[in-house]
């Protein structure tokens, strides 16, 4: 296995276009994980945790532009995160244990594509762009529409993920991430859900569900969400929310859970995120 060690963004993207079937390594907390359980490894990786071009985070008026090689340990601290993105910190704080999240990054936990993975669904209850170069410019692509199938995403080849851009929400919004699995973290979600509502007056303007564990990728749950369009958050509605998001998903049976209980404990988030947004609210 040859590993090169990018020096610069350009220098990788010029390596990746020479090597597209070259491996990016970013933390490398998934890829290790794969390789010692005994998958493939690639005759070429591309390092580029030294990377400081994509370890940013830069805070404007519509939202927040995030590189890559940011830590997990990172999203959970920041400021900006925690008061304006509480999910997206919340889900940080969830991948494994302290050591994972200071070598784990938002780049490699997106490209990993696992359905899984704990930030998708907070990225896509926020509404996230995800940012990719390659040697011939950078492209946006919505966060809802980059994950194409199982450990599939739009990239590629010679292209990298090198960044997020995730808007505010609006002012007065509720936002909350919640995850079941053996323990608060260390642990590979049997289901995560994020969410985040705006409101008008009493009444629900806009809803995103997404939610992880239940299906190929992280999904969107726009049934749901349709449904909680211009209702106020009784518990009535969210007892029925919650069922309808729970048969709306086809998850499949696994040592970490069974369909069914999926389904019931997706229904349980779905609901506990109800309460909590109308309490909050």
């Amino acid at each position: 296995m040859n590993v090169h060690v990018a020096t610069s963004l350009s220098d990788a993207l010029a390596f990746k276009r020479e090597h597209p079937a070259a491996r990016p390594l970013l933390g490398g907390t998934d890829a290790c994980a794969q390789w010692q359980a005994g998958a493939a490894r690639p005759d070429h990786v591309l390092a580029l945790e030294s990377l400081d071009e994509l370890k940013y985070l830069t805070a404007g008026p519509d939202g927040i532009t995030i590189g890559a090689g940011v830590s997990h340990f990172t999203l959970a601290h920041d400021t900006a995160i925690l008061g304006r993105l509480p999910a997206l910190a919340v889900a940080a704080r969830t991948v494994g244990a302290p050591a994972i999240q200071m070598m784990g990054t938002l780049g490699g936990n997106i490209a990993n594509a696992s359905p899984a993975a704990d930030l998708p669904p907070a990225l896509l209850a926020y509404g996230a762009d995800v940012l990719v170069a390659s040697t011939d410019g950078q492209r946006r692509v919505a966060i809802d529409r980059f994950f194409t199938g199982y450990r599939k995403v739009d990239l590629a080849a010679h292209e990298l993920l090198v960044g997020v851009f995730v808007p505010w929400p609006a002012e007065g919004a509720y936002s909350a991430y919640f995850k079941v699995g053996t323990r608060a973290a260390q642990s590979i979600a049997r289901v995560g859900l994020a969410g985040c509502l705006t409101f008008k007056g009493p009444h629900v303007e806009r809803a995103v569900l997404a939610a992880a564990s239940v299906a190929a990728t992280p999904v969107r749950l726009t049934e749901a969400e349709r449904m909680l369009s211009g209702e106020a958050l009784t518990s009535g509605v969210a007892r029925v929310v919650s069922r309808l998001a729970a048969s709306s998903v086809a998850p499949i049976d696994d040592v970490r859970g069974s369909a069914a209980y999926r389904r019931h404990v997706l229904g349980a988030l779905v609901e506990r995120f109800l309460s909590r947004a109308a309490e909050a609210h």
